[in-house]
């Protein structure tokens, strides 16, 4: 069987508690850069060692565990027990860490002909005075890979160490900004959420105060959110956005964080200048919270009028704002749900509004209104239907099963929703029957319906859906039945099936249990315990 594709390693390493994915990469990176095929072809090499250490600038988790798994592995290829009467290594021989310490003592004895691996591994050792002399090399390479290595250790808890990093970052960042601030801003970012990190992400906010106009256009342009949001933030605490940039910010800027702000600023100033203009202007965006924040700014000009024709906004959090300022929106949404005041071409966006205000402020006189929609040809219609009559509290029974297999996977996700409350109103067979269904969206809602049920019988649903084709219902339902160990152990403790409970289901849980033991993993073990306590 061959070796496993570098590409697979980062993918498997990246993945949370993969230790022994990330000591498989660690040797494979000290054998490319000690690969004897490369010698005398330094061109070559080093141009493979660059682009083997560049995808750990974009994984910055990846190479903080890297960094630690470093620390511990020096510990483990040292120690040493007694047997037989003798000294043994504790390590296995083929231990990938091996290959690093050999690359790593190559670092030692000649640094100045070291290559672009070596390098990097030997920033992570655990030896203070060899991450040192990394350090200086790396100063020394210049290279943009190893620029996440000197942002991890400019936290270094070696007073040396991170001097000499944050000079060398320093150093680096000012001499070629273009290519190198996107190299090294994810790992400054990362370790910014340190108690005792940050300063790499520091350097490279003096370096954007020093010279704003050479590196915040840098920032602004790149994918990176974090970077755009450190030079909004510098470019607001030196007061250079003028007013027309707030409004760019506010309507087109993807980081959430860096819009709300600006949008923030921009309904202050308009509000000063009576710009009602820019206001309207920031109500027609598609973010809610711009949309709340400019219809706020229009509301303290006084333009409750325009406001409150907002009463029919797909958003609640901007409905609910739009009743604030409007005169009897109750009468408003009832007259526009009249069957003969809609429009045959109104859109399903005003209508799903209009219902889904009236359920959020109206009673169950208003459940009528609604029953049409749940027949309606637009299934975005059903589905507000279904969930305004949750809200009203007047879910029809008999009109809203049949719902539960509709085409549209979102009527059924409301349906589901909706008649989880009423099981003893359902027939006993027909989660079951949606829970064998072809579409994959009728079978969870057949799983919904039943966790409403006793805990065996969830625990039953859980583990038939732990075992189906469809990769996230399968996971749903692990998930499902881990959660139920817990309930399992903790309310039925006595050596008998719980009562209230058919024994048809305790009966097949053990044949359940047996299909789903390689989806369980670790947790099998445990949901047996509880049953062999319960004979069936």
């Amino acid at each position: 069987m061959g070796e496993t594709p570098l590409w697979q390693l980062f993918r498997d390493a990246g993945e949370p508690g993969a230790s022994e994915a990330v000591d498989l990469l660690a040797g494979r990176l000290a054998r490319i850069g000690a690969d004897p095929v490369l010698e005398g072809v330094a061109t070559t090499g080093e141009r493979l060692e660059m682009l083997t250490l560049m995808p750990l600038a974009g994984r910055p988790r990846l190479l903080v565990r890297l960094d630690e798994r470093s620390r511990g592995a020096a510990w483990r290829l040292t120690t040493r027990s007694w047997r037989d009467g003798r000294w043994v290594a504790e390590t296995r021989p083929d231990d990938p860490w091996h290959a690093v310490r050999d690359l790593v003592a190559a670092f030692d004895s000649d640094p100045a002909s070291a290559g672009p691996i070596a390098v990097a591994l030997a920033a992570t050792d655990p030896d203070g005075r060899r991450r040192e002399r990394a350090v200086s090399a790396m100063a020394g390479l210049r290279r943009p890979e190893h620029l996440p290595f000197l942002a991890l250790r400019c936290d270094d808890w070696v007073p040396r160490v991170r001097g000499a990093a944050a000079e060398a970052l320093t150093e680096a960042l000012r001499e070629r900004p273009e290519h190198q601030l996107r190299v090294a801003l994810p790992m400054a970012a990362h370790l910014s959420g340190r108690r005792r990190g940050g300063m790499a992400l520091r350097i490279i906010e003096l370096l954007v105060e020093d010279d704003f106009a050479r590196y915040a256009p840098l920032l602004l342009h790149d994918r990176d959110r974090r970077g755009r949001r450190l030079a909004f933030t510098v470019g607001q605490r030196q007061d250079r956005w003028a007013y027309a940039d707030l409004i760019r910010f506010a309507t087109r800027e993807p980081d959430p964080a860096v819009r709300l702000e600006a949008a923030r600023l921009v309904t202050r100033a308009a509000v000063d200048r009576r710009d009602a203009d820019a206001l309207r202007e920031l109500a027609g965006v598609r973010f809610v919270a711009v949309r709340s924040l400019a219809l706020a700014g229009l509301a303290e000009l006084g333009h409750d009028d325009e406001v409150a024709a907002t009463l029919t906004d797909p958003a609640p959090l901007i409905r609910a704002f739009a009743r604030s300022r409007a005169t009897r929106p109750a009468e408003r949404y009832r007259m526009l749900l009249s069957s003969d005041q809609i429009p045959p071409d109104s859109p399903v966006d005003v209508v799903c509004g209009a219902i889904l205000g009236l359920a959020e402020m109206g009673d169950r006189r208003d459940a009528p209104l609604l029953h049409p929609f749940l027949r309606h040809r637009a299934p975005r219609l059903r589905a507000a239907a279904v969930r305004g009559l949750v809200l009203l509290d007047s879910v029809p029974i008999e009109e809203t099963v049949p719902l539960l297999t509709d085409p549209h996977r979102h009527v059924v996700r409301e349906a589901s929703i909706a008649l989880r409350t009423y099981p003893r109103r359902l027939p006993a067979e027909l989660p079951w029957t949606l829970l064998a269904d072809p579409r994959p969206e009728v079978r969870l809602g057949g799983f919904r319906l039943l966790t409403a049920h006793h805990p065996i019988v969830r625990l039953t649903a859980a583990l038939t859906l732990a075992v189906d084709p469809d990769a996230v219902l399968a996971h749903r339902g692990r998930m499902a039945a881990v959660g139920l160990i817990f309930v399992l152990a903790d309310r039925f403790l006595e050596p008998a099936p719980p009562s209230g409970v058919d024994r048809e289901h305790v009966a097949i849980l053990p044949a359940l249990l047996e299909q789903a033991r390689p989806r369980l993993g670790r947790h099998d073990a445990r949901l047996r315990a509880v049953l062999t306590r319960w004979p069936v």
